[in-house]
């Protein structure tokens, strides 16, 4: 008979050691969720062909075509950081950008970044400038006299020129 009770003290103190170590493992908390976006450390191409056209006295726009972000974990190319004469200017989605408010007769330097959804961000492109025209006193003139011609086709073109 004194088999047979160390046999089930055995056998009971594996089960309760089982139990213990069921019940400690299911009290751990749940391992982190990996965010993918924290393994992508591949920045996406740089923007290429950047080009700064003036629109009018107080607008240039520019266009680029587009960067890719294939490498590592991707996560995509997210959008585009605008830079005139090397200040941040804003965050675009497209790869066209119209900056409006500026002063006439002036040279504006740009550069544009791609970033993806990891925040990488890619190489700047290279520099593309353009001046907005000046507003001369001749354009001016002549917008008045076709006003006072009522040559009001005139006037508008002179406008969307200056404008």
């Amino acid at each position: 008979m004194k088999i047979i009770n160390n046999s089930y003290g055995l056998i009971f103190n594996i089960l309760l050691t089982a139990l213990v170590l069921v019940l400690i493992y299911a009290c751990q908390p749940p391992p982190p969720e990996i965010d993918p976006r924290s393994l992508d450390l591949h920045p996406p191409t740089q923007p290429t062909n950047l080009k700064a056209t003036a629109f009018s006295i107080s607008q240039i726009n520019l266009s680029w075509e587009a960067s890719v972000d294939t490498l590592g974990v991707s996560t995509g190319v997210k959008g585009y950081y605008i830079y005139r004469d090397g200040k941040k200017l804003r965050a675009n989605q497209g790869t066209k950008f119209s900056d409006t408010g500026l002063e006439s007769g002036k040279s504006y330097s740009y550069t544009v970044e791609s970033y993806d959804g990891a925040n990488n961000t890619s190489d700047m492109s290279t520099p593309a400038s353009a001046a907005t025209p000046k507003v001369s006193s001749e354009v001016v003139a002549d917008w008045f006299a076709f006003a006072k011609n009522q040559e009001w086709d005139k006037m508008e073109s002179i406008a969307r020129k200056a404008w």
